[in-house]
């Protein structure tokens, strides 16, 4: 055992490196987009439970990233998915993203009753409710962004309406979709989150369930998911041998 916990620690940090020149924000490739990118690979890396490998990075990233949030936002400002996930991200780093803000970000998505006076809304943000300030059906087709919206409202605060009525609409309409006209792997991950939301979930175990998810995503990235099974299998090897110790 000592033999191949040596082989995947040396193979570890081979990776480990690599994906650290991953981290990197790329500003000739345009902020917007490669912010974008960066942030699904952080997403990547703590659903996969390696995160706490590049902890400084991701920090050194998000740091980075956050002032330029409104610059990013022109890049992906129609697309649910990312916005969720942006908002998601920053708020489980500790990032204050006031109630002002998640408005102006996703009044396109859902109507909020008493407003804030001072944001601006633009009329490519005012095509995603319809008369009466309330979600358009189409939204519910993009069930990528439906996830990413209903995952995003567990990170809810006290009186943060919209993210509670976002909370209903997108449990719902995730509900409501049949199976088998998605995907395996999509009809999987829909069915996962319903039962065991990202935020209430056990870490390690989270972990395990999406490296057999990711490990079926056809835009996968080896590396990453070479990292998440070497380390995964490597901090198994260490319980089992502390548990060795402890027992004896």
């Amino acid at each position: 055992m000592m033999q191949l916990l040596e082989k995947y620690s040396k193979e570890l940090e081979v990776l480990k490196e690599e994906v650290k020149d991953m981290l990197v924000l790329d500003h000739h490739v345009g902020g917007g987009k490669s912010g974008a990118e960066k942030m699904v690979l952080i997403d990547t890396l703590e659903r996969l439970g390696v995160s706490y490998l590049f902890q400084k990075e991701i920090e050194e990233l998000l740091e980075n990233m956050f002032p330029k949030f409104e610059e990013y936002s022109r890049v992906f400002h129609d697309n649910l998915f990312m916005v969720s996930l942006h908002f998601r991200v920053f708020r489980q780093h500790g990032y204050d993203l006031a109630s002002d803000l998640i408005c102006w970000k996703l009044k396109q998505l859902i109507s909020y009753g008493n407003g804030v006076a001072h944001v601006n809304i633009s009329d490519a943000f005012e095509r995603f409710t319809d008369n009466n300030g309330e979600f358009k059906e189409a939204i519910s087709s993009d069930v990528m962004g439906m996830l990413s919206l209903y995952e995003a409202t567990f990170l809810k605060t006290h009186g943060e309406d919209i993210l509670e009525k976002a909370f209903g609409f997108t449990k719902a309409g995730l509900e409501s979709l049949k199976p088998q006209y998605l995907s395996s792997n999509l009809a999987e991950q829909v069915t996962h989150t319903l039962y065991q939301p990202l935020q209430r979930g056990i870490p390690r175990v989270e972990a395990r369930h999406y490296i057999s998810v990711y490990e079926k995503d056809a835009s996968r990235n080896e590396k990453l998911l070479r990292l998440a099974k070497i380390d995964f299998n490597r901090v198994q090897m260490l319980h089992k041998e502390e548990l060795c110790h402890i027992s004896r």
